[in-house]
């Protein structure tokens, strides 16, 4: 649940139960240069079509103020088309947060998916059925509505995405009869979007999630008044993430965590204290080892 502030939370209350706004603010960007076949009004209704499902589907039993719709991006590049109707390609799935007192809106979500493969007809109407996996692309969108709700939530409480965990991994679950590779639960060696959801859903990632939550509240959040403090509280979370790596190493969470806050780290632990920065730069190099010549400016200043 959010927390909001008492004159919004006052405001609130004086709006009618038939005012709910939806939770995302999503734009969708399809990339079909390498397809010719694809045809322009095609692309330009899918476009459509997919953001306003991802915007005008409620997720969610809260309120939310249209200023406090989760920012998001899906670019689809399409990399192949049958018959007019099944396309394949791959997702950046990126959304993000804003900080208390700030301008900077954070990454809570930057996710590589190299298998979108769904199949969409003009005009076709796009429904959401909690209990049972409609069609490819509803299927995508809604997974990834409720990893973005969840990790939002995660990030806001201890463990308050919770129901959208479970959400996310009832798609992959139900996707699992489908017979389509890109939903398997073992393609990839286990780095796909099954295991991603079953990981967080099923407990197995809860220190993941606490840490998640001090990240974000007690480190960036903070960020502004204290920055030494909150330096120091998105180390202790990193630090987590490097002791659940090496427990359970090279799972899709970790690849997902860095590929989303790589970027921020660096800029975070570019300043401030010279011990902590250090401190940083050993972690973050055994954590996400592929990354070390980036996080070699943590300690060039």
């Amino acid at each position: 649940m959010k927390l909001l502030p008492t004159w919004i939370a006052s405001l609130c209350l004086l709006i009618s139960s038939t005012s709910w706004a939806q939770e995302l603010n999503c734009i969708v960007v399809i990339n079909a240069e390498n397809v010719p076949a694809v045809d322009q009004r095609i692309k330009d209704e899918m476009q459509t079509t997919f953001a306003q499902f991802m915007n005008d589907q409620v997720w969610t039993e809260d309120r939310y103020e249209p200023q406090e719709r989760i920012n998001c991006i899906i670019n689809l590049t399409l990399q192949e088309v049958t018959n007019q109707t099944i396309f394949r390609g791959t997702a950046q799935i990126q959304a993000s947060r804003p900080t208390y007192g700030t301008n900077y809106e954070t990454l809570i979500l930057r996710y590589f998916d190299q298998g979108w493969e769904f199949e969409y007809n003009s005009g076709q109407i796009m429904n959401f059925n909690r209990n049972a996996f409609t069609n490819d692309i509803t299927g995508l969108l809604s997974f990834f509505a409720y990893v973005i709700l969840a990790l939002d939530y995660d990030s806001f409480s201890p463990l308050g995405g919770d129901e959208y965990w479970q959400e996310a991994f009832n798609i992959v679950n139900l996707a699992q009869g489908v017979g389509r590779a890109s939903w398997d639960q073992f393609v990839n060696n286990g780095r796909n979007r099954y295991q991603f959801a079953n990981l967080y859903a099923n407990g197995q990632m809860d220190e993941i999630r606490e840490s998640w939550y001090t990240y974000h509240l007690d480190g960036l959040d903070n960020f502004l008044d204290k920055d030494e403090l909150a330096r120091e509280s998105i180390l202790a979370a990193v630090e987590i993430w490097q002791t659940v790596n090496q427990n359970r190493p090279n799972t899709i969470v970790n690849q997902v965590i860095m590929d989303t806050k790589s970027d921020e780290l660096v800029q975070v632990f570019s300043q401030g204290d010279r011990q902590v920065r250090q401190q940083a730069y050993n972690t973050l190099t055994q954590l996400d080892p592929t990354r070390t010549t980036d996080y070699e400016q943590i300690l060039e200043q």
